[in-house]
């Protein structure tokens, strides 16, 4: 008998599309509508974040995937559509004679790293772009420690278990020590990173 719980032909579990849509929901509500008590917008994001991670889980460290087709599929999937977001900003940008984006953004954008270039600037119409960027950061780290635990496999737990405690040390830092605020302190890799 079939298990409806997944799809066995995809390796595919559906009952995440679930988990996938109350995370859609909560960033649609929170862009376009309003949310009290909670802010739905960041529960999406961390709900996205823990899905990915375990997807990432799955297909690393149990699959033992190959790391050059693991990025390849990454890339391929989100870096074309980036740049035509990209471009399409740069030609309105154009059109419009209104610098929407400026040349710091097109690079930041194109190398993922706008999480910390944000910090200096922030640009309105690719802010959404930090949590691309963290999870981006993160599938390369994820690579490297599936790497490591391939040829040293006793060291995997102490080694994800150190960088979890620094990335949740590190924000507690950023957040009461130096006080930093939401977008400063939780857009930055660093700190984002143990949320997979």
């Amino acid at each position: 008998m079939h298990d409806q719980r997944s799809d066995p032909g995809s390796g595919r579990i559906l009952y995440l599309d679930g988990w996938r849509a109350l995370a859609i929901g909560g960033v649609i509500i929170d862009h376009f509508g309003t949310s009290r008590g909670i802010n739905l917008g960041r529960f999406g994001v961390e709900l996205f974040f823990v899905l990915s991670g375990r997807l990432m889980a799955q297909i690393l460290f149990v699959e033992h995937s190959e790391l050059k087709p693991f990025y390849y599929r990454r890339f391929s999937r989100v870096w074309p559509t980036m740049a035509t977001l990209i471009l399409a900003l740069m030609l309105l940008s154009w059109l419009m004679h209104e610098p929407l984006i400026d040349r710091a953004d097109v690079i930041s954008a194109l190398t993922y790293t706008y999480n910390y270039a944000s910090l200096a600037h922030r640009t309105a119409m690719i802010d959404h772009l930090w949590s691309l960027c963290v999870e981006e950061h993160t599938y390369l780290f994820l690579g490297m420690l599936a790497l490591v635990a391939r040829r040293f496999p006793r060291c995997l737990w102490p080694v994800l278990l150190t960088v979890i405690f620094a990335n949740v040390i590190d924000g507690a830092v950023s957040t009461f020590r130096l006080n930093q605020d939401y977008y400063v302190a939780f857009w930055r890799t660093d700190v984002r990173m143990a949320r997979f």
